[in-house]
């Protein structure tokens, strides 16, 4: 009786014969093929995936190019030009297992077998970062060498570039046992911040009815990260130096210390450096999640990787309602290259949604974009052509009388966006000398 289905594919069709004996003895139906152009069956459980012709590069842009997030197992074998580096952006796609040639056949099996026995297929969850520019590049080369250790993670960027989903990829990559538990520094209050992270005794304050663990007890042997740090309170400040340097915590109402094994990975899109001058943030605390720092890149200063970024996007849109978008249109795509993403790729992905909602045809074309979108491109096309930079932004702070909120939106950026671009032209400078 046949267990799972197992294709092979591979370009050399006596490589492919030998991997097919190989797997014979397995209780599943093997097929193979040359060439694969991203169709899953619906019962293959293994896509066993070789040279398809231009070596492991070419095996990984087919995933990266048709992989869809369903529960499939995928297994890469790679040929002599295998890399550490390609055996990071396999598991960063999902792939289960990676083997390297030359391969016996005692090794094709053992790796498979025990993936056919472990059914239902429980995949990861596919925590890919998108993207062949440099600045994407030395992200996965700072992940790649983080995860080998315990230290502490700072990652910086602004709102929407993906600080998240570093996390995770940091943590998969890891060797650690235990789980990767997320607390959203900005979206708790004040007073509930500190019983959130480190738990509480019952009857330690008025409501605490019950015991709570805390995210640390939770967060034990694996992984604590803490989205927007800079709103931490001072005490929850000093409460988490301590336990990053003794590895120990106290409840809110216990005078007893638990030990904890945990990595702190923390994440800003503020400037804690500038916090910590103001006296809003501790500058011992600081150095300490400052240890290894991985900065994510906004949209815009990376638009290359905007092409891969929406085919992403789409191929999970499509397996989520069940659509086949394939294509975006060309205009569509030109004014994807001047736009400034002030919400960076959560704004990419958004806009597509709601570009994927009730769309007729297999085109993304301008009209399916939302209309603030729209109208914000007409008014990029009407102005004028020639228009420094730095004039838009003088302009911009003109028009709202120096209102740096007011003039950053109109100019569709981020605040941090527009105090760069003060520094850089020195109209702060300016502004003084008036």
């Amino acid at each position: 009786m046949s267990t799972g289905t197992i294709r092979i594919v591979h370009g050399d069709a006596g490589v492919r014969r030998r991997w097919r004996a190989a797997l014979r003895h397995l209780a599943a139906d093997v097929l193979e093929c040359g060439a694969w152009t991203g169709d899953i069956s619906a019962n293959l459980e293994i896509l066993v995936l070789g040279d398809p012709g231009g070596g492991t590069r070419a095996a990984l842009a087919l995933l990266r190019k048709y992989w869809r997030p369903e529960r499939r197992v995928v297994v890469v074998v790679s040929d002599g030009d295998s890399s550490e580096d390609y055996a990071i952006q396999a598991l960063q796609l999902g792939v289960r297992a990676y083997l390297r040639e030359p391969l016996g056949p005692e090794s094709l099996a053992g790796a498979i077998k025990p993936l056919l026995q472990a059914r239902p297929i429980e995949q990861k969850p596919n925590f890919a970062l998108v993207g062949e520019s440099e600045s994407i590049e030395r992200v996965r080369r700072q992940i790649r060498m983080a995860a080998r250790v315990d230290s502490t993670v700072l990652i910086t960027g602004e709102s929407g570039t993906g600080k998240e989903l570093t996390a995770r990829t940091l943590h998969e990559l890891s060797e650690r046992p235990g789980r990767l538990v997320t607390l959203n520094c900005a979206a708790i209050p004040d007073s509930l911040l500190e019983s959130e992270l480190f738990g509480y005794e019952r009857g330690a304050f008025t409501g605490a009815y019950r015991f709570e663990a805390g995210k640390l007890a939770e967060a034990d042997g694996g992984t604590l990260f803490l989205d927007e740090i800079g709103e931490l309170s001072a005490a929850g400040q000093a409460k988490l130096l301590r336990t990053i340097e003794v590895k120990e915590f106290q409840r809110l109402g216990s005078r007893k210390t638990s030990a904890v094994n945990v990595r702190v990975v923390a994440a800003t899109n503020r400037r804690l450096d500038e916090l910590v001058a103001d006296g809003r943030f501790r500058e011992d605390l600081y150095y300490r999640l400052n240890v290894v720092q991985i900065h994510m890149a906004p949209l815009r200063e990376r638009i290359d990787d905007l092409p891969l970024l929406a085919s992403h996007c789409i191929r999970e849109l499509n397996c989520r309602f069940n659509q086949t978008v394939e294509t975006i249109d060309a205009p569509v795509q030109e004014s994807f290259s001047k736009y400034h993403w002030p919400g960076n790729v959560r704004e990419l992905r958004n806009l597509l949604e709601a570009a994927c909602v009730g769309m007729p045809g297999p085109t993304i074309r301008f009209e399916h974009l939302p209309d603030h979108y729209q109208r914000r491109m007409t008014a990029l096309k009407e102005a004028p052509a020639s228009m420094s930079e730095r004039r838009r932004l003088l302009n911009a702070l003109n028009a709202t009388q120096w209102n740096k909120s007011k003039a950053a939106e109109q100019l569709h950026w981020s605040r941090v966006t527009l105090y760069r671009k003060l520094a850089k032209y020195r109209i702060a400078d300016l502004q003084e000398d008036d």
